[in-house]
């Protein structure tokens, strides 16, 4: 229970933030020409251009889904069932559509599960995009997991 407290605070309007001020994958980072390494020298780099609040928010609302439907079985909470169908319907909604355009500014496969949904910052405005890390297995694995889960739970307690 606390940790999926923890982590719904984390929750973006595309998925979920690894944690606040994560520059990996933040707006244009596929644009500003720096290695994903994690040595001190690239990490300084995505530091210094990341733009506040545009963290990539990933694939993690199946985990969470799937957790708080543990959770529900648990405890017959009705605030756990609603999570686990609203975040359910979040994982759903990352998967890709027909001609979509990347974060890096290629198009992406249709139907497909982005390792995260990152931000394009132009001009003042943000636009949502997905990873060009795409398909992820780990994603896909993930919302896998998720929807057993969820088929469990329809199943053994009736639910509608």
């Amino acid at each position: 229970k606390q940790v999926l407290k923890i982590v719904k605070k984390l929750a973006g309007p595309y998925g979920i933030k690894r944690y606040e001020k994560d520059n990996y994958q933040s707006a244009n980072f596929w644009f500003n020409d720096i290695k994903t390494d994690t040595d001190q020298n690239s990490h300084a780099k995505r530091e210094k251009s990341f733009i506040p609040s545009t963290e990539a928010e990933w694939f993690f609302d199946s985990w969470y889904a799937k957790s708080a439907a543990i959770v529900y079985k648990e405890s017959r909470k009705e605030e756990y069932l609603n999570d686990s169908v609203q975040f359910m319907n979040r994982s759903l909604a990352q998967i890709t559509g027909e001609n979509m355009i990347g974060a890096n500014g290629r198009s992406v496969p249709e139907m497909a599960l982005p390792e995260s949904y990152n931000y394009i910052h132009k001009s003042g405005t943000l636009h949502e995009a997905p990873s060009p890390i795409i398909p992820l297995n780990w994603s896909k694995a993930s919302m896998t997991l998720m929807l057993k889960e969820m088929s469990n739970l329809i199943n053994d307690e009736g639910i509608k």
